[in-house]
């Protein structure tokens, strides 16, 4: 029997009507070490503009009330990344829905009539196995908009969802909660790859939401681990072309060249970290950490990336 758990949404703090500052938002668990136990990561898009200033939120995650505290608060051209964490032990195996319903969703989305009045509901279907196979990291978007390509009407976007472990991703456009919303013209979604191609009606932002579902193997079988509802919104400002990654001097690792062991020093907040050789192939894929081990790599020329969510930093490095 599926087991529902609704992840519900409160505010500690005096709300007035410009607060309405949600751009899109995600919401991430990752197995920890026994009894069930699962870590949440919400991350919330917003406007920078806003006076919303939630430090905590209550969720509900069936058994009660616990209260959630911001970890991480980012600032980015045009976007606020906000981060609430939690977590929270499972009584069993089985199906949970997890749903996490806000009510600040930002005014003036063109596909979405009073936009400001309608809620973002993210959720996610999981499915727990047997305790040993209880191993679970959910797929992490690598950025929000740094590859939105606009060439007169026609729209491209893809999130490029990193998972940790290999699983593989199966897209769907999945409706924005709302009898409001309309989808804009010559909508097609890659299913494999996540790019989103559409025609703008006019510039200004278009509010879309993605399902996600995360397919892994056990002994030779295909399962469905989980499934997720991603929601976001594209702020289409101009034609613009494809922004490239470009190298970055901010990012300190020595030694480089190394052998065996790399550290890495940034100030730069960080979800994850890949390593690819020259011909583009990751080699490496590890959630943030300050030392990583390459001993396994063959000597070369190698390309580091940190992944916040909203942007990617890269800089080469020699394998002696």
């Amino acid at each position: 029997m599926k087991r529902i758990i609704q992840i519900i949404i409160f505010t500690l703090c005096f709300i007035e009507s410009k607060s309405q500052n949600i751009l899109g938002g995600y919401l991430a668990l990752n197995s920890g070490v026994g009894f069930y136990r699962y870590y949440a990561d919400l991350y919330l898009y917003c406007n920078p503009s806003s006076n919303l200033n939630r430090q905590y939120v209550l969720l509900d995650w069936g058994g009660g009330l616990d209260t959630l505290k911001i970890s991480q608060i980012n600032f980015y051209n045009g976007i606020t990344l906000k981060k609430y964490s939690g977590s929270h032990i499972f009584a069993s195996t089985g199906s949970y829905e997890i749903t996490y319903v806000d009510t600040f969703r930002v005014s003036g989305i063109k596909n979405m009539t009073n936009s400001q009045l309608e809620t973002i509901t993210l959720i996610i279907d999981l499915n727990i196995e047997s305790f040993a196979s209880n191993k679970n990291h959910f797929p992490l978007p690598q950025n929000l908009n740094q590859e939105l390509k606009v060439v007169g009407n026609d729209v491209s976007f893809n999130p490029k969802m990193m998972d940790m472990e290999g699983d593989s991703l199966y897209y769907s456009l999945y409706p924005c909660t709302t009898g409001n919303y309309y989808t804009p013209s010559n909508v097609s979604l890659n299913n494999q790859t996540g790019e989103l191609n559409f025609s703008k009606d006019s510039i200004g932002l278009y509010a879309f939401s993605y399902k996600i579902e995360e397919w892994g193997k056990s002994f030779g079988s295909v399962y469905l681990k989980s499934s997720n509802v991603y929601d976001f919104t594209l702020n289409i400002t101009t034609e613009v072309g494809i922004k490239k990654y470009s190298f970055s001097d901010e990012i300190n690792i020595y030694p480089n060249p190394a052998s065996s062991i790399i550290n890495i020093k940034d100030d730069f907040y960080c979800l994850a970290i890949t390593i690819q050789n020259t011909i583009g192939q990751i080699v490496i894929s590890v959630p943030f950490v300050n030392q990583i081990d390459i001993s396994s790599l063959n000597s070369g020329v190698y390309i580091l990336s940190l992944i916040d969510g909203v942007k990617i930093k890269k800089i080469k490095f020699i394998k002696e």
